[in-house]
Parts: C-alpha cells; sequence; structure tokens
C-alpha cells in the first residue's frame, strides 16, 4: 500500500480546536450582562406599548419602535448612542416638545387616560436614547410599568388578563437583570425569580382584593346602598 504523505493531516494537540472545528468570531459572541439588561429594558417597554397598539396613533408606534431598534442596535455596537454635547441636548429638547405638538394635536388635550398614555410612551421611547447606566434603565422599567397601569385602567376584560401578568412577570425580571447585572443571573434565573415573588406576592393581592372597596363600589354604595350591600356579598 502507498505510504500517507506527511503532513496531510494537521496533528491533534491538547487544549487546541482543530481548523475546521473554529467557529467565526461573529457567531461566536455572545451578549454580556450589560448588554443582557439593556435588552430586556427595550423589550420591557415595547411590551408595555403593545398594550396599548389599539388605542396610540400609528405615529407613536413608529416613533417607538424605531428608537427601540436604534437602542438594540447600539447594545449590538452597529451604531452609537446620541452623545451628551449641548447640540444632542437641544435635538433631545426638540424632539420632546415636538412630541407634545403632536400628542397635543392628536387628542386635543395633554389630559386623560388615552393622551398620558401617548405622552409616557414617547417619553420611554426617547429615555431609550439615553439608557447609559442602570439607573436609566430602571426608569424606562418604571416607563413600562405605568404603561402596564395604564392598560389595566382602560380595560379590565379577563381575556387581557394574561398579558398582564406576562408583562409584569417579565418587567420583575428585567429589574432583576439590571439590578445584578452578572454572567450568573441569566434571563432563565431571572424569569424564575420573578414567579417566585409574583407567587408569594399572590396572598396580599387576594387580601387587598377582597378587603378594599373598588372605585365603582364606592359610587355604588353612595348612589344605591341597598344593591352595594348584596353585590359586596356576593363577591
Amino acid at each position: 500500500l502507498p505510504r500517507r504523505p506527511r503532513g496531510r493531516w494537521p496533528r491533534r494537540e491538547s487544549g487546541m480546536t482543530q481548523p475546521w472545528l473554529r467557529m467565526p468570531s461573529r457567531w461566536s459572541r455572545t451578549l454580556g450582562a450589560e448588554q443582557i439588561a439593556a435588552t430586556a429594558a427595550i423589550a420591557v417597554l415595547l411590551l408595555g406599548v403593545a398594550l396599548h397598539a389599539t388605542s396610540l396613533p400609528v405615529w407613536t408606534l413608529v416613533a417607538v419602535l424605531g428608537c427601540a431598534v436604534w437602542r438594540f442596535l447600539a447594545v449590538l455596537n452597529v451604531v452609537p448612542l446620541p452623545g451628551t454635547s449641548r447640540t444632542i441636548r437641544v435635538a433631545f429638547l426638540f424632539a420632546t416638545t415636538l412630541a407634545l405638538l403632536a400628542i397635543l394635536a392628536s387628542f386635543r388635550t395633554l389630559n386623560g387616560l388615552a393622551a398620558g398614555t401617548a405622552l409616557l410612551s414617547m417619553m420611554g421611547a426617547l429615555k431609550l436614547l439615553e439608557t447609559r447606566t442602570p439607573r436609566d434603565e430602571r426608569v424606562v422599567v418604571g416607563v413600562a410599568l405605568f404603561l402596564l397601569l395604564a392598560a389595566c385602567l382602560a380595560d379590565q376584560s379577563l381575556t387581557r388578563t394574561p398579558f398582564y401578568l406576562l408583562h409584569a412577570w417579565v418587567s420583575c425580571a428585567a429589574l432583576a437583570l439590571i439590578a445584578q447585572r452578572s454572567s450568573s443571573v441569566t434571563p432563565r434565573v431571572a424569569l424564575r425569580l420573578a414567579g417566585r415573588a409574583l407567587l408569594a406576592a399572590v396572598p396580599v393581592a387576594i387580601v387587598f382584593f377582597l378587603f378594599f372597596p373598588h372605585r365603582h363600589h364606592r359610587a355604588q354604595r353612595r348612589d344605591d346602598p341597598r344593591q352595594y350591600r348584596s353585590t359586596h356579598r356576593a363577591l
């Protein structure tokens, strides 16, 4: 049999990977703790705005989505975030004023649940473009939680309850990721921790529901005391 030429097959050395088994660097890169925390803040804000997708103007949804895409590309180091120079601050002030005028033109007021929700969504979207510290990311998550509260006030149907619970769960997980910022706290660990915290809060929520009357119950008690007593006994 003919002998195999020398040097045809690369020699396998300990602790080294064969050349044909090496993955390109662009596929082997993973998100760090800082990038995961920023991505969690983006996702929570998008979920909060999605709860109002049917009531917000189209331009608001487009603006929020554009800011979220820009921030996510900045997380991947594709594009830079806006700087902190005086020109950029003036640009942010101009964008805020433009958003106020657009909301005023759409709703004819800045008061009320619908106009306030649109204004809060725009402020959260603009805040995304200046999230550089954990405090900024917590502010974004706080905006998303206020959007959840606004959604609960706007629509209290049972069909939307799973979406509200999902948003609360993801928001608590995002807070855990932002607070820890460690490689040991993965999104799965944060979701598990948030689920345990929400389950621990269920008894408190039941107590508040049973022993604290709702707003419409107080109005019913004032208008028709007999009907209020019968309804309260049924609950």
